[in-house]
């Protein structure tokens, strides 16, 4: 099973935050990767909550401990996050994925009342908490005894970034559409120049990430130096380290389009935020041609097509800008410059 991001997701109501709270405290001390909103402010701030909230219980999370009451059933924030847990629930077939804690015995849509759930009245933070941790150590376990033939190290990276890219699905679908939600507070003419500098030196850093990812180094810490067993977590940790570059470069050509300038200098920030398409289409090219040019290698070498020397897995993923969206960027720019 791929884990883009958490070991678990927790889903509750405001009036259950204070049990909530001491259960993430106690996880905070643990190695379980867990989603809780106080914790993820930083991140969340500015942010489109349908989209990330949607792709965090859908698709970013091992398990979802879903708090249920009362309160959660009637509010609309977590009957957005039961809805999303719920539809991957369906097509998840190696086991659970939603675990239930309940705080009263309120009949949740989707939740049949023959599913085993915790009790919060009877059980102590920290003692869910403990049980937390075993159940996602069972869950790794699994994972990493699942397969162990040739190559696996790469079958595993490959399907984390899949998994992981898939998430975005929507916010690379409005990127395509050009979709611009407001960000932040209107921006002065006079402040156009500098505003444009911030943000193209923003897009020129997140791009660097690339090379570091990629370097030698960091390629053999995860799947290991030829003729060495890979780390599973450290792939993991590789393939989400990937696919934040992705989401952070949808986030900043999101943001550039919802900025707030003058009329007169829109165009300019269109065009900026089309600096990151090629970078986009690269990765997600990337993606795609691993699969295809790396599996079937693997499947020869289990099927017993063993050729004569051994077999080395490379692969490098080259991100750049477009000369040609450089280039409407700078002319946008020339007029923009009879108003400044």
């Amino acid at each position: 099973m791929a884990v883009p991001l958490y070991d678990v997701a927790l889903s509750f109501a405001g009036e259950q935050r204070d049990y909530v709270r001491s259960v993430a405290a106690r996880l905070r001390e643990s190695d379980v990767r867990y989603f809780f909103d106080e914790d993820n402010e930083v991140d969340l701030w500015g942010r489109n909550l349908v989209d990330v909230l949607d792709r965090t219980y859908r698709h970013s999370a091992r398990f979802v401990v879903m708090f249920v009451s009362a309160a959660y059933a009637e509010k609309v924030w977590p009957n957005l996050e039961r809805q999303s847990a719920q539809s991957r629930a369906i097509t998840e077939m190696e086991g659970p994925y939603v675990l239930p804690v309940r705080f009263d015995d309120t009949d949740l849509p989707g939740l049949p009342p023959s599913v085993f759930y915790k009790d919060a009245r009877e059980s102590e933070p920290d003692a869910l908490a403990e049980l937390i941790e075993a159940k996602v150590a069972q869950s790794r376990e699994r994972d990493n005894a699942e397969d162990r033939g040739d190559g696996w190290e790469y079958l595993l990276l490959i399907s984390e970034l899949a998994s992981a890219m898939a998430g975005y699905d929507r916010e690379w679908r409005d990127f395509e559409l050009g979709v611009a939600y407001p960000d932040g507070e209107a921006i002065s003419l006079e402040d156009v120049p500098a505003d444009l500098q911030t943000r193209s030196r923003a897009a020129v850093r997140i791009v660097g990430n690339v090379n570091r990812l990629f370097s030698d180094e960091a390629m053999e810490r995860a799947v290991g130096r030829p003729g060495e067993e890979g780390d599973p977590d450290g792939i993991r940790h590789l393939a989400r380290s990937i696919i934040d570059v992705y989401a952070a470069l949808l986030d900043w050509a999101a943001r550039v389009r919802g900025a707030l300038p003058p009329d007169e200098a829109l165009p300019v920030y269109r065009t900026l935020s089309d600096y990151v398409t090629l970078p986009l289409q690269q990765m997600r090219d990337f993606v795609a041609e691993l699969d295809e040019g790396i599996r079937p290698v693997i499947q020869d070498v289990r099927a017993g097509n063993v050729p004569d020397k051994p077999v080395e897995l490379t692969f490098t993923l080259t991100v750049s800008i477009d000369p040609a969206a450089q280039a409407r960027f700078s002319e946008e720019l020339d007029k923009l410059s009879r108003f400044l």
